[in-house]
């Protein structure tokens, strides 16, 4: 079966329409963490301790079944699976000084500030992305883990909160056309985030790029595409105050969107502590980090 086919199979049979939290019985949540306790009692080293009391809450539990339409047995098995997912990859990993200091500061992938609903907004630029086979593991463990830091973040907030997401097409050029890594971001909001997105912005979207959106929207049922708003200049002000805007969308914020969290460390000692993961000795970094180098002062 092609991967294709099994994208536009997931995606039909997924779904984002959120149910009234009062047809959400107590007992049905209380039934979803009994079922998911036993598997973890059965099967500790799959699991995070951590991540299950985290996502055991109610709150999360219900934003799953959101996601499953109510169905206990399918969040329970979407649960479980997310759970070891998320341990396997790193993905519950709640200390920001894991991600190498040269991914916070080439500035593609971020969250900055709130949209005017109150919800926190991640950032993707995609002008400086590159596809570098080498990186291509390591950059989508960040991107997920990233994705995953701001849906909590927004679930802190309340149930009535999620996240935004802000695609910055401008300044691409074929470098970065990559239909494959669209997809894989796709199939895994898909298979392992409860509800909680509430928009997707696509800014300055350019010529080339149409006939790569084309595709995709073909793998996106009809109740998510509702979430997804193409827009251009200043249309992003009327989701985004101004001054939560980072300035090179013209916005007025002057908080740095390149800030290193405490503790972390380069990525050269990352990749030899983390070459049994991804593959990459300290030439192999040497050679990437110079392609980067202009980046980490581009605006």
């Amino acid at each position: 079966m092609s991967f294709a086919f099994k994208l536009r199979k997931s995606l039909t049979n997924s779904s984002i329409t959120s149910i009234p939290s009062d047809s959400l019985q107590a007992y049905t949540v209380d039934r979803i963490k009994e079922k998911i306790m036993e598997d973890v009692a059965a099967n500790p080293d799959s699991y995070d301790k951590k991540d299950v009391e985290k996502l055991t809450s109610t709150s999360y539990i219900r934003r799953y079944m959101e996601r499953q339409k109510g169905e206990e047995d399918k969040t329970v098995d979407m649960m479980k699976k997310v759970l070891k997912k998320r341990k396997e990859a790193n993905w519950s990993e709640e200390d920001e000084s894991v991600v190498p200091i040269e991914f916070y500061k080439i500035g593609a992938c971020f969250i900055y500030n709130e949209d005017k609903e109150g919800n926190p907004v991640l950032y993707m630029r995609v002008k400086f992305y590159r596809m570098i086979p080498e990186l291509r593991k390591p950059m989508e463990d960040f991107v997920v883990w990233m994705m995953y830091k701001a849906d909590e973040m927004g679930a802190k907030k309340g149930e009535e909160y999620g996240w935004t997401i802000v695609f910055d097409l401008t300044g691409v050029s074929m470098a970065q056309y990559d239909l494959p890594e669209l997809l894989f971001l796709i199939q895994t909001f898909i298979d392992y985030f409860p509800a909680g997105l509430r928009r997707v912005y696509v800014n300055n979207i350019p010529w080339i790029f149409k006939p790569l959106v084309s595709v995709v929207l073909q793998f996106i049922p009809n109740e998510w595409k509702g979430l997804i708003k193409f827009i251009k200049k200043d249309e992003i002000f009327k989701y985004i105050e101004k001054k939560n805007v980072p300035k090179f969308l013209g916005g007025t914020c002057k908080k740095s969107y390149r800030e290193v969290p405490e503790g972390s460390r380069s990525v050269k000692e990352m990749a030899k502590d983390h070459f049994d993961t991804y593959k990459v000795d300290e030439k192999k970094v040497e050679q990437i980090l110079k392609i980067y180098e202009k980046m980490f002062q581009e605006d």
